[in-house]
């Protein structure tokens, strides 16, 4: 966090004391105007009613960061840095709308690959017997590449004559 003034302090203590009264432990928090706020939710079908509560612009992003982290509410994907008002939503288990947690992934968990059907005797015979024989077989030796007249650098003579 920045250096704050003592007024700066004292606002921020006054906004937080305000919004502990609305937290709760399955609550969401972040820091968003209102038209865009009930725009986002709209949109994404979530039914829930945000509560708003004023603050000054410098200083919204710490009073989301210090409910984030000291009091652990769950810190809403629509939290934008440096706006007017700060909105709680009370969230139900099913519609969670809040960053997934680092170390979790939204994508389902990878699934076992399917068995692959076991080779019979003979074939695996016949395997064994061709890589065998790539190994004794001798490497051909690639043969020197020759330059082609473009990579070659050709020198110019010297210019006989007078200098200017």
């Amino acid at each position: 966090m920045a250096k704050l003034t003592p007024q700066q302090i004292t606002e921020i203590n006054a906004v937080i004391a305000e919004i502990n009264k609305a937290v709760t432990p399955t609550s969401e928090i972040g820091a968003c105007d209102k038209p865009t706020l009930s725009g986002l939710l709209s949109s994404h079908g979530i039914d829930k009613v945000a509560t708003f509560f004023k603050c000054r612009r410098e200083l919204s992003n710490d009073i989301v960061t210090f409910f984030v982290r000291e009091k652990g509410v769950a810190k809403s994907k629509f939290d934008r840095h440096a706006q007017t008002h700060i909105f709680v939503i009370e969230q139900s288990e099913g519609n969670a709308t809040a960053r997934p947690v680092s170390g979790e992934s939204q994508r389902p968990a990878a699934t076992a690959p399917a068995p692959q059907p076991k080779a019979s005797a003979p074939a695996k015979k016949e395997a064994s017997k061709k890589v065998a024989a790539k190994k004794a077989a001798p490497a051909k030796k690639a043969s020197p590449a020759k330059k082609s007249p473009a990579t070659k650098s050709k020198a110019k003579p010297a210019a006989k004559g007078k200098k200017k």
